[in-house]
């Protein structure tokens, strides 16, 4: 474990002081109430959180338009 001073984020202090386990129960188990999840200060601005499948259609929908240009520009 590294030494805690001040040449290390808070994220790191952070870590330390909870310990590894916590931050792993979050992480790799989706355990919000007693691991500690990370999170910068680019959460605040997100203003759009679609439902999971609206998400999906959105993403292949970007993804058969980029297919499909890319296809057009070789023939």
């Amino acid at each position: 474990m590294m030494r805690a001073d001040t040449e290390h984020p808070l994220w790191v202090h952070a870590r330390q002081a909870a310990g590894f386990w916590r931050h792993t129960l979050a992480l790799y188990n989706g355990d919000m109430k007693e691991g500690i999840y990370f999170c910068g200060q680019i959460v605040g601005a997100y203003n759009d959180l679609p439902p999971v499948q609206e998400l999906m259609d959105r993403v292949m929908a970007e993804a058969e338009a980029t297919i499909n240009k890319e296809y057009s520009m070789l023939s």
